[in-house]
């Protein structure tokens, strides 16, 4: 590895402690220092991102730019200063980073895609296609550097048959591992019983998670099994949607079988208290609490909207999010209950597919030397 310091600018962080910031902040913790000096540009509406006073505590820099016209102020004062620059997004139609190739200086534009669709207004989702479809034409006549979490995500920013580096979403495999004392001091601090059978599900409340849809499985699920249980954890972001939930879990008297965590940062135990992860998104990139999940050995119920490269073991299914598809749901969550599974197998195959971000950071660490050289 040459021992020459570089230095890089990251772009995508936000206020919300979701997937990108935590996968962000574990590149951020890993990589190399003494080669590489990561910055962060905010463009939120916020002030403040995610991890903030880490970052500045490590001596990384924080850029807050609103607008085009800052974004151009900044490059033009700081042209040459960075190495390059990597933004981490979920679409393709960003104008900085055509900005950052007219006036960066950067010997790099990396764009690196993290998702397989995005939320717009209902009145504007007919627009998609012919908006994306100009977007990644304009795209594709850039200077940048194409890196991706999965197929879906590249083509869902690239275009198909794009080629693209896969960035595997690496955790810290040993923090996820399965513990059985864990899981038995989890599940006395939730009141969960030994017998009960816990549905588990991670992830802010807004319409890409489905957590409506998901309801709608657990509710005919819990007609059939009295021990079942759900567990809710993440950020109730969504009021509409949290009152939604709500409504439709006092309507159907399970009010207390259901438990609403909010957002938590011990995800690692709240997996070892589940029996089954669930995750019916409408559109993903590659989850990392699916990665997680699967780590601590849980078998995962997904959507068929979500990549395949998420599936490391067989305990993993892929099912349709149509309403005729909730007896999929049902049988598949009768199957895993009845199913004996060595919860233990699950780091090994972690550690097996190479999703362990040690490795990836080696990876990336790699990559961006030889572009950069």
């Amino acid at each position: 590895m040459d021992s020459k310091s570089y230095k890089i600018l990251i772009s995508g962080m936000s206020f919300n402690v979701g997937g990108v910031e935590t996968y962000i902040r574990s590149v951020f913790r890993n990589i190399d220092k003494s080669i590489f000096h990561l910055d962060f540009i905010n463009d939120q509406v916020r002030d403040d991102i995610a991890f903030q006073e880490e970052i500045l505590a490590e001596g990384s820099n924080i850029y807050h730019l609103h607008g085009k016209r800052q974004w151009k102020e900044f490059l033009k004062k700081n042209r040459g200063r960075y190495d390059a620059i990597i933004f981490n997004i979920i679409a393709p139609y960003f104008h900085q980073i055509r900005v950052c190739c007219k006036y960066g200086g950067f010997k790099a534009v990396i764009v690196h895609s993290h998702n397989g669709f995005v939320d717009l207004p209902s009145f504007l989702k007919p627009i998609i296609p012919l908006t994306m479809k100009y977007e990644r034409f304009k795209l594709s006549h850039l200077p940048i550097i194409r890196w991706a979490c999965s197929d879906r995500a590249a083509e869902w920013m690239f275009g198909k048959n794009k080629q693209y580096e896969f960035i595997k979403n690496g955790i810290n495999a040993e923090k996820f591992k399965y513990s059985n004392s864990t899981r038995e001091s989890v599940r006395k601090e939730l009141g969960l019983n030994i017998s009960d059978y816990c549905i588990g599900h991670i992830g802010r409340f807004d319409p890409q998670k489905n957590h409506e849809y998901l309801i709608k499985i657990f509710i005919q699920y819990s007609k059939i099994d009295k021990d079942a249980k759900l567990l809710l954890a993440g950020p109730l972001l969504n009021e509409a949607i949290v009152n939604s939930v709500k409504k439709e879990i006092a309507e159907n008297n399970i009010s207390d079988r259901v438990i609403f965590l909010g957002p938590r940062n011990d995800a690692d135990r709240l997996y070892q208290t589940m029996d089954v992860f669930i995750l019916p998104s409408l559109y993903e990139g590659l989850p990392i609490v699916g990665v997680e999940a699967q780590d601590s050995g849980l078998p995962c119920l997904f959507s068929d909207k979500i990549s395949k490269q998420v599936c490391v073991n067989e305990y993993c299914k892929f099912i349709s999010i149509d309403d005729e598809s909730i007896p999929l749901w049902i049988d598949a969550l009768k199957d895993i209950k009845n199913a004996i599974i060595d919860r233990e197998l699950g780091y090994d195959a972690i550690i097996n597919n190479g999703f362990v971000m040690e490795k990836e950071i080696k990876h990336i660490e790699k990559v961006l030397v030889n572009i950069l050289n």
